[in-house]
């Protein structure tokens, strides 16, 4: 009886181990599997990830601001300066370095206070000129960098967003001047006092195995697929150093007196990130399938509750049900119809949503609208 007791014992506590041997196998695949976060900045605690030395960067004293923001309570504030100088923020200890050949997920959301002046450069990804002989890793700025691969720039009440680069030219040596480097450039329009989301999948190369994807606000805008995505020469006609780093703010330029923009919610993420770990606010991405069909919702944010979805083709829709934050379905209403304009009177509070269209042709979407 005694050796049945112990035996029972052994082996209940043997079935024990091998559960909580489970169970850590279980976590550490999760935690391995998860998304690469490498860097996360609401400025919830101010600017410390943020570096803005430099001869021509200066940011003002009150850079962060507790009255506007995309998420949590703050967000970073830039303002023109005088002397000619940049308001603008680089990401510190290299986390913000996009190597050559590696894949990153980007989001980050911008919100125009006053239209700038000047030259308009609001975000990028700047580009490195080669790298000194003495072993330092420092680059030569002697010989400026060239194109950069992506930037964002405000002006006209339009996002004029440029990619690098013109295939034909990514081994040759970038002439002086920009507007000759042949970015790619997409244009879309904004409207001051609203926050527009932005969202990168890119790899940087200088073959065809290189792409870069850009949504604004959960729609695409650019789509280069298996091209060249980065220029091989700086200005004195030497092979760059291969990586990009992250710039944020406004920059100076001729008579630029005006302007102040606020930024929220940066997120850099690895290959195994994907859009929904780095978009601002917690924002959807369509499916596969939809994403070669353009859908706009207008306005965004919502006023007196009248939401306007076009289709740039004609779908069979079936339902379309609108879900507040905490997933409680707040309204339902039946299509079963073939349509590419559609007029909604959901008739909601104030408030963050989630809208989901389902279709027979295309399966179905989610997209974020906010009801004001």
């Amino acid at each position: 009886m005694i050796r049945t007791t112990t035996l029972n014992k052994q082996k209940i506590i043997n079935n024990l181990i091998k559960f909580l041997l489970l169970i850590f196998s279980f976590t550490f695949f999760f935690i391995t599997a998860s998304a690469q976060i490498i860097f996360d900045s609401g400025f919830e605690n101010g600017v410390s990830d943020w570096s803005d030395s430099g001869v021509w960067k200066q940011v003002p004293a009150n850079a962060v601001s507790s009255t506007d923001s995309r998420e949590g309570v703050k967000s970073v504030r830039f303002l023109p300066i005088s002397d000619n100088k940049r308001s603008e923020f680089t990401i510190r200890n290299g986390k913000g370095h996009f190597g050559w050949g590696e894949e990153f997920w980007v989001g980050f959301s911008i919100y125009l206070v006053e239209h700038p002046t000047g030259y308009r450069i609001i975000s990028q990804h700047h580009s490195t000129p080669h790298l000194l002989p003495d072993g330092s890793g420092s680059a030569d700025w002697s010989c400026t960098a060239g194109p950069n691969s992506f930037i964002v720039l405000a002006k006209d009440d339009n996002f004029l967003i440029r990619t690098s680069t013109n295939s034909n030219n990514v081994n040759t040596v970038p002439p002086v001047g920009s507007a000759s480097w042949g970015l790619q450039e997409v244009s879309r329009p904004y409207q001051l006092n609203q926050w527009y989301d932005f969202v990168l999948h890119y790899k940087y190369t200088l073959d065809n195995t290189g792409f870069m994807k850009v949504w604004l606000n959960g729609d695409i805008i650019a789509d280069k697929q298996d091209t060249p995505t980065v220029y091989k020469y700086d200005l004195c006609g030497e092979p760059r150093a291969p990586r990009q780093y992250q710039k944020i703010g406004m920059y100076y330029g001729t008579g630029n007196q005006g302007g102040e923009i606020l930024y929220d919610a940066f997120r850099i993420g690895k290959e195994n990130s994907s859009y929904d770990d780095v978009a601002p606010g917690g924002g959807t991405l369509t499916t596969d399938e939809f994403q070669n069909i353009d859908i706009r919702i207008f306005p965004n944010p919502i006023k007196n509750n009248k939401i306007h979805i076009q289709l740039s083709e004609t779908i069979l829709i079936n339902t379309i049900r609108i879900y507040d934050i905490l997933g409680k379905e707040v309204f339902t209403k039946n299509i079963q119809s073939s349509k590419n304009n559609i007029l909604l009177k959901p008739n909601l509070s104030e408030g963050v949503y989630i809208m989901k269209l389902n279709t027979s042709e295309k399966g179905s979407i989610s997209k974020k609208i906010i009801i004001e």
